[in-house]
């Protein structure tokens, strides 16, 4: 949860693209991540995905 948590954080700086999750035709954008009980707890945009491929970032 660790990797997952600083991955979101360390992108969620001013110039630097959200990091993100495509999948199903759509994208998954993920900002203010916060680590609870080792859970990570993040906000979430999901847009359509005009790439429409799988992919993490």
């Amino acid at each position: 949860m660790d990797e997952v948590y600083n991955h979101i954080r360390m992108l969620d700086a001013e110039g630097y693209p959200s990091a993100f999750m495509e999948h199903g035709g759509l994208r998954f954008e993920f900002k203010n991540a916060r680590l609870v009980d080792n859970c990570v707890d993040a906000t979430v945009s999901i847009r359509r995905n005009l790439n429409n491929k799988d992919e993490v970032q």
